[in-house]
């Protein structure tokens, strides 16, 4: 195979690579605009958020204090602070998740009803977030 043809492989696999990366959330579609701050502050302000983090579930419990805890499959639970700041981005601090940095995200809604989807606006643009279900106040004690 000659070097031209497997520069061009390389770049090609590098590129989609890249490009695959940039969408972790493939296959997810949005609707509308982002939500505001208030339709964010109903979403989360007492209720429970489910979804998938990594190969795991993660169960979130937003306290209308700010306060959030859950746990990331079995037994890996932590807490922290949520906020909606410029007007509609929610970010959450956790303590341990995340490495402990604070991660910010605009809230669009999914085409599947009830679900919605979390887009990483943080400055290094980490992995997005879906929410498959959101349960009224907080049934696992968390």
């Amino acid at each position: 195979m000659s070097v031209l043809i497997r520069s061009t492989r390389m770049l090609l696999t590098i590129s989609l690579a890249a490009l695959i990366a940039a969408c972790p959330a493939l296959g997810v579609k949005t609707e509308g605009a982002a939500l505001s701050g208030g339709a964010i502050r109903n979403l989360l302000d007492n209720n429970t958020l489910q979804g998938p983090q990594g190969r795991e579930m993660y169960d979130w419990y937003y306290q209308p204090d700010g306060a959030i805890t859950g746990v990331i499959g079995a037994s890996n639970d932590d807490s922290g602070t949520w906020l909606i700041k410029d007007s509609n981005v929610y970010c959450h601090t956790w303590d341990q998740y995340f490495d402990g940095v604070q991660e910010c995200y605009k809230i669009f809604k999914t085409t599947d009803p009830g679900r919605y989807l979390m887009v990483n606006v943080s400055a290094d643009r980490g992995e997005n977030i879906e929410i498959w279900k959101v349960i009224p106040g907080n049934p696992y004690k968390m």
